[in-house]
């Protein structure tokens, strides 16, 4: 295989059929399937994650993440755990690339070759991601552009090779978040470990660390979708955690065909009119815009 994806889902079946629908459209026989269900999740995400094995048969994986021990994980309780052991377990795949990615993120026709490319032009990144978060430069399909030094990673789209992604899981082994502000505050003495000290925060220090930074398309090859958070599906009934992020919303009606069909292809305004963080953007996923090939300051 070339690229091992893992996609981590747990409650939301709707956002999750979207996503793994466009990513049926990305996908090619090099890639191999990683899909990893936190525990207690809505049974239509089982349902979803059978529907799609069922379609590229023979490169798919099912896990299904056991309860947490909440006198011995203190505050791993979180979908956090449930990716950074999706991302420790993909190393036990012979691949190229390693992607990580989420089940309310929709992707683009030629997501895995955007990625090649953006690996391509800079073999020493951190990681690659195929969100965009940029508004400075003038759109181009064709550009992107490195971020650095901020205390957050782009995680999601995301896509490193092996040994950075080796190194980087040295700095988070599996049982960090049993005590995330206090291992942050130990193995990156310089950053302050107070806030973002969930999975992207850890690993924006990692990069940091490492000296690295992360490939950033001008035009994303992928969006988030996710106006509803996963701990707050169909409503929050796991402890309000200070500083962690929530997202309300309306759900959207009908069938679970008709909801994922309904994501799939709502505009950036019905999304904001949904949401309570309105942040969403989004582009023009059937379009193949080739390869990445110019980098911007």
């Amino acid at each position: 295989m070339k690229h091992i994806i893992g996609i981590t889902a747990w409650r939301r079946p709707e956002f999750f059929l979207a996503a793994m629908r466009s990513m049926l459209v990305a996908d090619r026989p090099d890639v191999h399937y990683l899909i990893r269900i936190d525990h207690d999740p809505h049974p239509n995400v089982l349902w979803v994650a059978d529907w799609f094995a069922d379609r590229v048969r023979g490169r798919v994986d099912i896990r299904l993440a056991k309860p947490y021990d909440p006198v011995t994980n203190g505050l791993a309780n979180l979908p956090d755990n449930n990716v950074l052991s999706m991302m420790h377990e993909t190393l036990g795949y012979d691949a190229e690339y390693y992607h990580c990615t989420e089940d309310d993120v929709l992707v683009s026709r030629d997501y895995f070759g955007y990625h090649e490319s953006a690996h391509a032009l800079h073999p020493y990144a951190f990681n690659a991601t195929a969100c965009s978060l940029d508004l400075q430069h003038e759109p181009g399909p064709l550009n992107f552009h490195l971020a650095r030094d901020s205390v957050r990673a782009l995680n999601v789209a995301a896509s490193y090779r092996r040994p950075v992604l080796e190194e980087a899981l040295r700095y988070l082994p599996l049982d960090y978040l049993k005590d995330p502000i206090g291992h942050l505050a130990r193995t990156f003495p310089n950053a302050d470990a107070s806030s973002y000290w969930g999975i992207d925060g850890a690993l924006g220090r990692t990069r940091n660390a490492m000296g690295r930074s992360c490939v950033v398309p001008v035009i994303g090859r992928a969006y988030h979708i996710g106006y509803i958070g996963a701990r707050c599906w169909p409503v929050c009934d796991l402890p309000v955690i200070p500083g962690y992020p929530h997202r309300h919303g309306p759900q959207v009606e009908g069938t679970l065909m008709q909801q994922a069909q309904k994501l799939m292809t709502m505009t950036a305004e019905e999304y904001n009119e949904r949401a309570e963080m309105k942040d969403h953007v989004v582009y023009d996923l059937g379009a193949s815009f080739g390869p990445v090939t110019v980098l911007l300051s």
